[in-house]
């Protein structure tokens, strides 16, 4: 059986709106590419469902691949590093869902 990709699973600003915003997460892109989003999405294994949210800029849609809802920074740092481990080319960053949901209003 084919196993499921992950942009089957990608979640959209539904759950990043009713996260705790409190909370972390972790930032792996962001950018005007959304093939590049879901390649990325595709490519993390092991980590939590991604999700992404689109914003607009200047030169259009701007879109931003998020993984995890942690309790604090250390928890979504540690995610953070394995990632990046497991993936060089991506530059992992935590992130905080209040601003995530202020920039999504």
């Amino acid at each position: 059986p084919a196993k499921p990709t992950a942009s089957s699973t990608l979640l959209e600003s539904d759950w990043l709106k009713g996260r705790d915003s409190k909370r972390y997460t972790v930032q792996l892109y962001s950018g005007k590419d959304m093939n590049k989003l879901r390649e990325i999405a595709e490519s993390i294994t092991g980590a939590a469902p991604p999700a992404y949210f689109v914003t607009t800029s200047r030169s259009g849609p701007w879109y931003s691949l998020v993984v995890g809802d942690y309790p604090d920074f250390t928890a979504a740092q540690t995610v953070a590093t394995q990632i990046a481990t497991q993936a060089p080319a991506l530059k992992p960053w935590i992130r905080r869902f209040s601003e995530i949901q202020a920039k999504m209003r």
